[in-house]
């Protein structure tokens, strides 16, 4: 299995009819981004650590993009943050309906 698969996962969630389903449509969104984010790191021989390794990932994108003035890998660490933002939302606050609509 791959990380992407749960993309597809995501995206079947997302057309549920309950609530239920948008917010773990976004846990899994997140899941997909994370693990695609993760095996790029590795491929350049970066050893992700198992402690803090969401927030680690994260910076480890934007700043090799801002390093090597790639925008896109820098924007995509920014998203990757955004997006687990919104996962906790969904896995934890369940008195917000931002994950609902």
């Amino acid at each position: 299995m791959t990380g992407r698969a749960f993309l597809g996962l995501a995206l079947d969630l997302a057309a549920g009819a309950t609530e239920q389903h948008r917010r773990s449509a976004v846990s899994r969104a997140y899941y997909a981004a994370y693990h695609v984010a993760r095996e790029l790191v590795q491929s350049c021989d970066v050893v992700a650590p198992k402690r803090d390794v969401h927030n680690k990932l994260q910076w480890c994108l934007q700043h090799a993009g801002e390093k090597a003035g790639n925008e896109e890998l820098a924007k995509a660490g920014s998203k990757l943050g955004d997006l687990r933002t919104e996962r906790n939302r969904a896995d934890y606050d369940l008195c917000s309906n931002r994950a609902a609509v």
